[in-house]
């Protein structure tokens, strides 16, 4: 987009300030409203609400007049870093959906903006009628989509990550660590993405119980995070399989507050060990976890799956292998 000189166009620009205050004001409702949590999957969330953004931003400031080629990526990209930075330190954003919507967000923003920057440039009418009817048409945009979204819902899909570790111990020797696990260190672990820079809290202590007939696992993440693991099915020194069990809201408070492990877009449903002996007095430990999603990117949310899940695993796998090994 080569700078130019855009038509003289005789209109207010009250409109569209007007106009993207109130998008800005519907896109915090729509965030903080729980009747729309089904919908933050969605692609009302990922594309149709920073593309309005970014459109919108474009004939707010005049953009036929004032920017170039190069402020249709400057500008919506500072927009929505401004935007998700307020959220964040405002209303108590997480980091986990920051880092996972700013992939797409920044992207449909600058093609909204791009889109009015040439609709200004190829303004005819010299009341500027068109622009106006234009700028409206972003405000309708999410809502649109949104609508047609509602009519034709999203659809359950189950996913299962797994990770996998080589100890040098029997099985006889890690099973005692996986069926429970205490006093578990900051240090112990290793680094990784999920836990270290999106701040998902680590494991501290982990215990089998019996409960009514029942076996449970009691699991303690941080210092508000509980959860429990309801046994399904345990083999001693070869596989233990549990169901997922939250009763109450800590992950949700903690680590982000659009994400729930028993939601309306994610269910955390199930897991499991299993040891396999290897040659040499080596075991191979693999955990499994499964979950269902409901998204309209379900390749792009399992990546997120895969890499989060995938990390949180790893690092519950090198705490046993090298507390197996140390106890050699």
């Amino acid at each position: 987009m080569d700078e130019g000189h855009a038509p003289r166009i005789n209109r207010s620009r009250h409109l569209p300030l007007i106009l993207l205050a109130i998008l800005l004001a519907a896109i915090g409702f729509f965030f903080l409203d729980e009747r729309f949590k089904p919908d933050y999957a969605s692609l009302t969330a990922f594309f149709a609400i920073p593309a309005a953004l970014g459109g919108l931003l474009a004939y707010a400031i005049n953009v036929g007049h004032r920017t170039g080629g190069f402020g249709c990526i400057i500008l919506p990209t500072l927009a929505v870093l401004a935007m998700v930075g307020l959220a964040w330190a405002v209303l108590g954003e997480g980091a986990i959906c920051i880092v996972m919507v700013l992939p797409l967000w920044i992207p449909a923003a600058i093609g909204g903006y791009a889109v009015s920057w040439w609709n200004t440039h190829n303004q005819v009418d010299d009341d500027g009628s068109g622009v106006r009817i234009k700028a409206a048409a972003w405000l309708l945009f999410p809502m649109v989509i949104l609508s047609f979204e509602r009519i034709y819902p999203m659809a359950w899909e189950a996913r299962t990550v797994s990770r996998e570790v080589i100890v040098s111990a029997t099985p006889e020797r890690i099973w005692p660590l996986l069926v429970s696990i205490p006093e578990i260190s900051s240090t112990e672990g290793e680094w990784n993405f999920t836990q270290d820079m999106l701040g998902v809290p680590r494991p501290e202590h982990a215990e089998l119980l019996k409960r009514d007939g029942k076996l449970i696992r009691k699991a303690e993440w941080g210092q508000a995070i509980h959860f429990e693991e309801q046994i399904d099915k345990i083999v001693p020194n070869q596989s233990i399989a549990w169901t997922f069990e939250f009763p109450d809201r800590s992950i949700e408070h903690v680590v982000d507050h659009h994400i729930s492990p028993k939601g309306d877009i994610l269910r955390i449903e199930t897991g499991r060990y299993d040891l396999v002996p290897i040659s040499g007095g080596h075991t191979k430990i693999r955990l499994s976890t499964s979950y269902k999603m409901r998204t309209r990117l379900p390749t792009y949310l399992t990546l997120w799956g895969q890499g989060m899940l995938g990390d949180i695993q790893n690092n519950v796998l090198a705490i046993v292998k090298d507390r197996a090994e140390a106890a050699n």
